[in-house]
């Protein structure tokens, strides 16, 4: 995976929030949480509440699933303010179909930064490089030289050994592992509980089922499940579960 340009930028920001230090950013600008109507929000807010984050406003694509917790809300895409493209912008879906379409839709209305953001409980070693848009959500554990390109994302107390690769919009699920040199394709997605075995490909769209247990390589767009996991009949639906 090249290391872009903003390298540096991304290692800064994962150090200003790495959980060895007990200072939090207490002047960060507010952040506008995109899709905002998903349940999974609430944890990006837990998340963004830790890290002492702001936020502006949330923005819907669709009638909320939940309460947004008071926090400022747009139900118009076409009533986004123009500055807003400006803030800093974190999407709140946890599928990588979901994902993939909110930053499109970001875009689309102008937004151009996405940060990477990391949750103050999870242990990254300084060796860790994260992309744009990653997230990694509370009490997530990696071992060193790990690699998340953009929009990648690593749910609840998930673990992740050394040398793993998440290529664009993979999602591993809470307490999912992933054992050293594993690589998950663009657009895979790891189900709550999996775990995969050292050096094991996840081709890209792949679909890991919750619990499965995977000592070999899937295909594009296969879905797995059991232990050991084995093909289904049906093609991944990698997207909008936050399991």
């Amino acid at each position: 995976m090249a290391r872009s340009s903003g390298d540096r930028q991304v290692r800064e920001n994962l150090k200003s929030q790495a959980p060895a230090s007990v200072v939090l950013r207490t002047n960060a600008e507010p952040h506008v949480l995109f899709g905002a109507e998903i349940s999974f929000t609430a944890d990006v807010l837990d998340t963004l509440e830790r890290l002492q984050i702001p936020v502006a406003a949330g923005i819907l694509t669709v009638p909320p699933q939940w309460s947004l917790r008071g926090i400022p809300a747009i139900f118009n895409l076409e009533e986004t303010p123009e500055h807003f493209g400006q803030l800093a912008c974190v999407l709140c879906a946890a599928g990588p179909k979901s994902r993939r379409a909110l930053h499109k839709q970001a875009a689309d209305l102008g937004f151009s930064r996405f940060p990477a953001i990391v949750d103050p409980t999870a242990i990254i070693p300084a060796s860790v490089y994260l992309e744009r848009g990653t997230f990694i959500n509370a009490g997530a554990v990696f071992g060193s030289a790990v690699e998340l390109d953009e929009f990648a994302m690593v749910n609840r107390a998930a673990a992740i050994g050394h040398h793993a690769v998440l290529e664009p919009y993979a999602v591993v699920g809470p307490g999912a592992v992933l054992a050293s040199g594993v690589r998950a394709g663009a657009g895979a997605m790891i189900g709550a509980g999996a775990v995969v075995l050292p050096s094991v490909n996840i081709g890209q769209d792949a679909l890991v089922g919750a619990g499965a247990v995977v000592p070999r390589d899937v295909g594009a767009g296969q879905t797995v499940m059991g232990n050991p996991a084995r093909p289904t009949s049906k093609n991944a639906e990698t997207g909008d579960t936050s399991m």
